[in-house]
């Protein structure tokens, strides 16, 4: 059976604050694996830009962090046994790492005209508002990157976005304005709508004006209370209404939940609070939850839940486990 990602002890690791063990334990299951690599790798880039926002990921400095690590390790544990491996999750890192960086720091280039792009992340618990070179505004939600030309071709505009913001598109019928998110195309000329990815699964929903979000050679037409989903899975696009009070609600840091299975509940509050959700049944997920919720602390969102589908909840060590009898829904 697959290994669970070990999102603590990566938090707790980048944080200075793992035991030897629990350092060796994390570091094993990087090594083991180019996938864990991988995800190793993101966790790296992602802690450093939270430490800072610069334009171009500093190559050096990600791995001075790391080499400190594994350094501060390998002093600590026995050298004949741990040593292996150490410079395996070295090795591999580095490389991952500089591929990462070349991506970072190679010319945003899909067309010619663009020579040159910049980044911005929003790290956690921060909402940040760009505005670009064509006074296009974009409101970024907390770990949101948002890449962009530093000025625009005479024929378009083109950024990509991994996370979630809400675009007001400044209208220019000569240049068309692109969002890239993975497989899909968000194509508007001056619109307003909300574009988020999230576990393979992105939704785009319309505020104002008309937007056409493509995939290959497949186009989708939406107005305004209409969204569509799309799941990298199914590799299928959904069309249907938006409700854009609990879609937007995250700009006014609110969380609205209407029949809301309690599986998504979990996905959205293991973003927004950064840790692990994890059910004792299956049947649990299926509780539709109903709630309006701005500023408040998970363990007041908790005891709501709790209160109204008399489910069970508590600290597990690694995040929250709800526990109950279930719903049959």
């Amino acid at each position: 059976m697959e290994e669970k990602i070990p999102t603590d002890l990566i938090v707790r690791y980048l944080s200075n604050e793992a035991s030897t063990e629990e350092a060796e334990h994390l570091l094993n299951w990087v090594a083991a694996d180019s996938l864990n690599q991988k995800i190793f790798a993101d966790w790296m880039e992602n802690w450093k830009r939270e430490i800072s926002t610069p334009d171009v990921f500093d190559l050096q400095h990600g791995l001075a962090i790391l080499n400190e690590r594994v350094d501060e390790h390998e002093k600590e544990t026995i050298k004949n046994k741990s040593s292996f491996t150490w410079i395996k999750i070295a090795a591999s890192v580095m490389l991952l790492i500089s591929s990462t960086a070349l991506f970072i720091t190679l010319p945003f280039n899909r067309d010619p005209g663009l020579s040159e792009y910049k980044e911005y992340y929003s790290p956690a618990g921060r909402l940040t508002t760009i505005i670009l070179h064509d006074n296009t505004k974009v409101t970024l939600n907390e770990n949101t990157t948002l890449k962009y030309p530093a000025k625009f071709t005479d024929n378009k505009r083109e950024v990509i976005l991994e996370g979630e913001a809400f675009f007001e598109v400044t209208k220019d019928s000569n240049r068309p304005f692109f969002v890239h998110t993975g497989e899909l195309a968000t194509k508007v000329l001056g619109t307003s709508f909300n574009i988020q990815t999230l576990f393979g699964t992105t939704t785009i929903a319309v505020a104002t004006g008309k937007v056409m979000v493509s995939k290959g050679t497949s186009n989708t037409f939406l107005l305004p209370e209409e969204q569509v989903t799309y799941s990298a899975v199914t590799k299928k696009i959904i069309k249907g209404s938006a409700d854009l009070e609990s879609v937007l609600a995250w700009s006014k840091q609110e969380l609205i939940f209407r029949d809301t299975p309690l599986s998504e509940v979990a996905i959205l509050l293991e973003k927004k609070y950064h840790l692990r959700i994890t059910f004792e049944k299956e049947t649990l997920k299926r509780c539709l939850i109903t709630g309006k919720f701005k500023n408040q602390s998970l363990e007041k969102i908790l005891e709501a839940i709790s209160y109204s589908t008399g489910i069970g909840y508590k600290r597990d060590g690694i995040g929250i486990k709800i526990s109950g009898n279930g719903c049959d829904q």
